[in-house]
């Protein structure tokens, strides 16, 4: 990890998709805000380095193993550990500008292709002596 972050600038965006100081950010924010802890043999940089490597590539479980060095079952669970960090950071990061959806965005109203799926629309109720 030390070689990447501190290594040419291209490695860490090749490896990561983003920068150093991006991908060190990251970091602290969920370790500080989030609660993604150090482990015993793993540093937060590797946890969060194996998952943004995972969804960066679609790296499998056996590429991750050979490219990190840990166990796949240790993988597995640290790909969950920071998945649940960055679901936490994502709810509080991305919201709604009207959370109670109160007004259709103008972009759906004036397309025909969104807007019949947002019209209210009329349930038809039939009793028993429209039937008949």
């Amino acid at each position: 990890m030390n070689e990447i972050l501190h290594g040419h600038w291209i490695r860490c965006v090749n490896m990561f998709r983003m920068n150093a100081t991006t991908f060190q950010s990251l970091c602290f924010q969920l370790e500080n805000q989030y609660g993604l802890k150090t482990s015993r043999r793993t540093c937060v940089f590797e946890k969060v380095g194996m998952f943004l490597y995972t969804i960066a590539f679609g790296a499998s479980n056996m590429e991750v193993y050979k490219r990190f060095q840990h166990s796949r079952e240790t993988i597995s669970m640290l790909f969950y550990e920071v998945l649940k960090s960055v679901c936490s950071l994502g709810t509080d990061s991305i919201q709604p500008i009207d959370p109670e959806f109160v007004n259709t965005p103008r972009e759906i109203v004036n397309n025909p292709r969104y807007m019949p799926h947002f019209k209210v629309m009329k349930l038809l109720v039939f009793t028993d002596d429209a039937l008949n």
